[in-house]
């Protein structure tokens, strides 16, 4: 596996509860598009946001605490979407959130040259 592309400490997609998070939410999709749109729909909707939750706890980011957690703001949400999406959906591409428009999902794929984009 290329260097880049391992688990690191916040993206902790090797972490067994990730893993089936990213496998449950993605089970019924047939393409990396629906898989991306499905992970980010689950952790939209699958945490609640609270920009509140501020913590000072390194261990907070973990995409796997993330998971745990009944709550979280942007960020610890934006590391749980790279973690999943990196396993279950888009394993060599890029993801990309907008928060401008929370539901656009964009990503590189390989096969079209460019940018796609679920609206």
């Amino acid at each position: 596996m290329n260097e880049l592309l391992r688990p690191t400490y916040f993206l902790d997609f090797d972490h067994p509860h990730v893993a089936r998070f990213a496998e449950e939410t993605t089970r019924n999709a047939s393409s990396a598009r629906q898989r991306a749109v499905a992970l980010f729909y689950a952790v939209r909707d699958g945490i609640r946001y609270d920009p509140y939750t501020i913590s000072a706890s390194r261990a907070d980011y973990c995409a796997s605490a993330v998971l745990g957690s009944e709550s979280a703001y942007c960020i610890p949400k934006a590391v749980l979407l790279a973690a999943s999406t990196r396993l279950g959906a888009l394993s060599e591409n890029f993801v990309q959130i907008t928060s401008s428009r929370s539901n656009e999902v964009s990503y590189d794929e390989p096969g079209k040259g460019g940018m796609a984009t679920q609206g």
